[in-house]
C-alpha cells in the first residue's frame, strides 16, 4: 500500500472500498444470480429433458410393440408364426429405423446440450488459469512499486534531514560571522581610544617638555643676567638626561605604536578573511539548499505521479477483477444447474432402466412360454411321426432291420425362437428329432451327408471363395489367419431366430497385440495372457473367447468354424495370438466330444428301431441343441448370401 505520507485522495478510495465492502441481502443475492442465470439455463434444462423423455418415449413404444407383437402371437403354430414376424419385419423395418434415427438424433442433441457445460468449465479453465498469473504478475508489480516508493520515501527524510543540518550549520556560521565582526568592531574602537589615549599623552609629555625647556631656558637667562656671561649652547646635564630619556620613551613609544598598528592591521585582515570564508560557506549552503528544496519538490511531484498511476491501475484491475468475479459466478451456477441436471437424468435414467428390466423380464417370461409352446407342438408332432414310424416298420420289420433309418428335419425345427437364450442363460430344452452333424457327417450317402456351409444354402461354386487363410506368422500385412466363421449375436429380440450368422473374420497383428475383426465394424482386441479361450460344450466345434474374463462387462466372443480343419486353424491362431503357446489338437475336449458323438450316432443308428419305438426326453437334449444351431446356421443363408 502506499505510505500515508503522501496526500492523496483518500475520500474516494474509502468510497469504493465502502462500496465494495458494502454486504448484499439474500434477496439481492438470489435476485442477482437469477438474473445472471436467466431463462436460457431453464429453457437449456428443459430441452434436455425433452430430448431424453423423447428418446425414452420411442425405446418405450418400441417395446411395448414388440410385447404386443409377441402377445399376439401366441397361440399359433411355427409356421404361422415366422411367417408373421417376417411380415412384421417387412412392415415395420421402415419405421422402426425411423425411430432409431430420431433416438440418435435425440440422443445427440441432449449429449450435446450436456456436454456444454463441461465445455464452458474447460474453456474457463485457462482464462482462470490466465487470470490468477495476471494478478500474481499485478501483486509483483505492486510489491516492487511498494519497494520503490519506500527507497524514494527513506531518500526524502535523507535528504530532508541533510538540509536541516544545513541550516543548522549555516545558522551557526552566521553567528560566529556576527561574532567576529562585533569583536573586529570592538577592537577597531580599542585601537582608536588606545590611539587617542596616545596621541594625548604624547601631547601632555610634548608640552612638559617644551614647559621645562622654557623654564629652563628661563632660568638659563637668569643666571646669565646676574653673571654677566651666557654661553647660548650650555645645557645643565639633567636637562640633557631628561631630553635623552623624553626621546627614548617616545621611540618606545613610537614603536608600540607601531606594532600595535601592526598587530591591529593583522587581526583585521585576518578577520576580513574569515568574514570573507563565511559568507563563501553561508552562501554555499544557501545554494545547496536550494538545490535540495528543488530536488524534495521533484521527488514529491514524482510520488505524487506515481501515486495517481497506482490508483488508476488499482481502479482498472478492480474493474477486471469484478468483471472476472461476474463471470466465475455465472459459470459455478451454470455448472451448479447442470449438476442438478446431471441428478435429475440420473435419476431418470435409473427408472427407466427399472422399466427396461421389467420390459426384458416380461419379454424372457414371454419367450419361455413361447419356447414352452413351441416345445409342446414339437412333442405333439414328434410322437404323430414316431406313431407313423413304427407302424411303417411294423409292415416291414424287414426292411427297417436291413436299412439304417433317414432322419428327416421337421419343419417345425425351423422356428425363429428355437435359439433365443443368451450367452449367460440357462439353455431350456426343446423338442427337436434326434440327430446330430457329426452323425450326419460320417454317414456315406450324400443326400444325408451335409456340411455346415452346405447347411448355409451356398452353392458349390461359391464355397471357394469360403477357403480359410493361415499363416505361421503374421504376413506382410499383419493377418494371421481370415476366413469365415459363425457368430453367435448376443441380441435378444432382435434377431430372433437368427442368433448364428456367416462373418468374414480375420485375425491381424495392430501394434502389440491382435486384433480380432468379425465384420460388420465389430472388432475386438486380443490381450496378450489376458484374454482366454474356452471350449462350448453346447455346439459342436464350436468356442468362446473371453477378451478380458477379470472384467464382468468385457465383451464374450461365441463362434463356430465349419469343419474340424477350420476349427484347428482358428484354434491354433487364436492360442497363439493369446497366449503365444501352440495348439495341441489331443487335448482339445471339443474333438474328443466330436467323436464320442460320432460313435454314439453310429450306434443307435445300427441299433433297430424296434428295440426303442420312442426315445427319451433325456436323451434328445444335446441332439435338439445341435438341431438348433444347425437351422440357426441356415436361417443366416439369406443374409451371408
Amino acid at each position: 500500500m502506499i505510505p500515508s505520507v503522501i496526500e492523496t485522495r483518500p475520500g474516494e478510495e474509502k468510497q469504493d472500498d465502502m462500496a465494495n465492502e458494502l454486504p448484499q441481502s439474500a434477496s439481492k443475492r438470489r435476485a442477482r444470480q437469477a438474473g445472471s442465470a436467466g431463462l436460457s439455463e431453464l429453457s437449456k434444462q428443459l430441452r434436455i429433458f425433452q430430448a431424453k423423455n423423447e428418446a425414452q418415449a420411442v425405446e418405450i413404444s418400441r417395446l411395448e410393440r414388440q410385447l404386443r407383437i409377441l402377445a399376439d402371437l401366441q397361440g399359433i403354430n411355427v409356421a404361422d408364426l415366422r411367417k408373421a414376424l417376417e411380415e412384421a419385419c417387412q412392415n415395420e423395418a421402415f419405421g422402426e429405423m425411423q425411430s432409431r434415427v430420431q433416438k440418435l438424433r435425440a440422443e445427440l442433441e441432449a449429449a450435446m446440450l450436456a456436454k456444454g457445460g463441461v465445455i464452458r468449465k474447460d474453456m474457463a479453465a485457462p482464462e482462470i488459469a490466465n487470470l490468477q498469473l495476471r494478478v500474481g504478475e499485478l501483486e509483483e508489480v505492486e510489491e516492487k512499486q511498494e519497494a520503490e516508493i519506500a527507497h524514494l520515501y527513506d531518500q526524502l527524510r535523507h535528504e530532508r534531514a541533510r538540509a536541516t543540518r544545513l541550516e543548522s550549520e549555516c545558522d551557526q556560521w552566521k553567528k560566529d560571522t556576527s561574532g567576529y565582526s562585533d569583536r573586529l568592531k570592538s577592537e577597531a574602537a580599542k585601537a582608536s581610544q588606545l590611539e587617542k589615549e596616545f596621541q594625548d599623552q604624547l601631547r601632555k609629555m610634548q608640552e612638559e617638555y617644551a614647559k621645562k625647556m622654557q623654564e629652563g631656558l628661563m632660568s638659563v637667562q637668569s643666571v646669565a643676567k646676574e653673571g654677566g656671561t651666557v654661553s647660548a649652547t650650555y645645557v645643565s646635564p639633567e636637562m640633557a638626561d631628561e631630553y635623552e630619556r623624553l626621546l627614548k620613551a617616545m621611540k618606545d613609544k613610537d614603536e608600540e605604536l607601531r606594532k600595535a598598528r601592526e598587530e591591529l592591521n593583522a587581526e583585521h585582515e585576518k578577520n576580513l578573511q574569515l568574514m570573507r570564508e563565511q559568507e563563501n560557506a553561508s552562501r554555499l549552503n544557501s545554494l545547496n539548499s536550494q538545490v535540495e528544496n528543488e530536488n524534495r519538490v521533484l521527488v514529491i511531484k514524482q510520488l505524487q505521479e506515481a501515486d495517481s498511476q497506482n490508483e488508476l491501475r488499482l481502479a482498472q484491475y478492480k474493474a477486471r477483477f469484478a468483471v472476472q468475479d461476474e463471470r466465475i459466478n455465472d459459470m459455478a451456477q451454470q455448472l451448479d444447474s447442470l449438476y442438478t441436471a446431471f441428478g435429475l437424468l440420473k435419476e431418470e435414467v435409473e427408472s427407466d432402466n427399472l422399466t427396461r428390466a421389467a420390459l426384458r423380464n416380461r419379454l424372457d417370461e414371454a419367450d419361455a412360454a413361447m419356447a414352452r409352446q413351441v416345445e409342446n407342438e414339437q412333442k405333439k408332432t414328434l410322437k404323430k411321426k414316431l406313431a407313423k414310424i413304427n407302424a411303417r416298420n411294423s409292415t416291414s420289420p424287414a426292411t427297417g432291420a436291413s436299412t439304417p433309418e433317414r432322419r428327416t428335419e421337421s419343419p417345425v425345427a425351423r422356428s425363429p425362437t428355437a435359439v433365443t437364450e443368451s450367452f449367460n442363460e440357462p439353455i431350456t430344452p426343446t423338442a427337436r428329432p434326434v440327430g446330430s452333424p457329426q452323425a450326419l457327417k460320417s454317414s456315406p450317402s450324400d443326400s444325408q451327408t451335409h456340411s455346415t456351409w452346405q447347411l448355409l444354402g451356398l452353392p458349390k461354386n461359391n464355397q471357394s471363395r469360403l477357403d480359410t487363410y493361415v499363416s505361421e506368422q503374421p504376413d506382410q500385412n499383419g493377418v494371421l489367419i481370415s476366413g469365415m466363421l459363425i457368430v453367435k449375436s448376443n441380441s435378444m429380440v432382435k434377431n430372433m431366430g437368427r442368433k448364428w450368422k456367416a462373418k468374414n473374420s480375420k485375425i491381424y497383428l495392430n501394434g502389440d497385440h491382435f486384433q480380432w475383426d468379425l465384420g460388420e465394424g465389430k472388432s475386438f482386441a486380443l490381450q496378450f495372457g489376458v484374454s482366454a479361450i474356452e471350449y462350448n460344450p453346447n455346439h459342436p466345434l464350436s468356442f468362446v473367447v473371453k477378451t478380458d474374463p477379470s472384467s464382468p462387462g468385457s465383451p464374450v466372443i461365441q463362434a463356430a468354424a465349419s469343419s474340424e480343419d477350420d476349427y484347428k486353424h482358428w484354434m491354433s491362431a487364436l492360442t497363439k495370438a493369446t497366449s503365444g503357446d501352440e495348439y495341441n489338437p489331443m487335448n482339445d475336449p471339443a474333438l474328443g466330444t466330436a467323436d464320442d458323438r460320432d460313435i454314439a450316432t453310429t450306434t443307435s443308428s445300427a441299433t433297430p428301431t424296434s428295440a426303442s419305438p420312442v426315445a427319451s426326453p433325456v436323451d434328445m437334449t444335446p441332439n435338439r441343441e445341435t438341431t438348433d444351431y444347425e437351422l440357426a446356421m441356415e436361417l443366416s443363408r439369406q443374409e451371408f448370401v
